[in-house]
């Protein structure tokens, strides 16, 4: 489903990403759109998953690798600290706590020490991907 995911570069910017969870990866597809009518004329499927599937043009893609990575959850809105710190010891500036200001926000970091912020939309959206 669609997260937002926080600029590496400036913590005010996150986008919307479409993430799909696999075994060992997180998937991130920065956008996708639908073809032509040219082509989806020519595909001709009579399966249902495969013409959704042919229908959609996959555009920017990376993934995230999970194994020995570490899943940070904060922001939830209904577990406010009056005292917030830092859920991060990284070097970097622009990594921000994950407190009551980032709502139903979630942070990965790799074994390559990488991180990632996400923030789902809703709370329930929010316990499904962090479960």
């Amino acid at each position: 489903g669609y997260l937002l995911k926080q600029s590496s570069k400036d913590p005010n910017v996150w986008r919307r990403v479409f993430c799909v969870l696999s075994s060992d990866r997180m998937w991130m597809v920065g956008r996708m759109k639908p073809l032509d009518s040219t082509s989806e004329r020519n595909s001709g499927s009579g399966d249902a998953i495969e013409e959704f599937l042919s229908s959609l043009r996959v555009g920017r893609h990376s993934s995230i690798k999970l194994h020995r990575s570490l899943l940070l959850m904060g922001g939830s809105g209904d577990d406010y600290d009056p005292n917030p710190t830092s859920s991060s010891n990284c070097n970097n500036p622009v990594v921000s706590p994950l407190n009551r200001r980032l709502p139903n926000a979630f942070r990965i970091w790799t074994a390559k020490g990488e991180c990632h912020t996400f923030r789902a939309y809703t709370l329930v959206s929010f316990r499904v991907w962090t479960r």
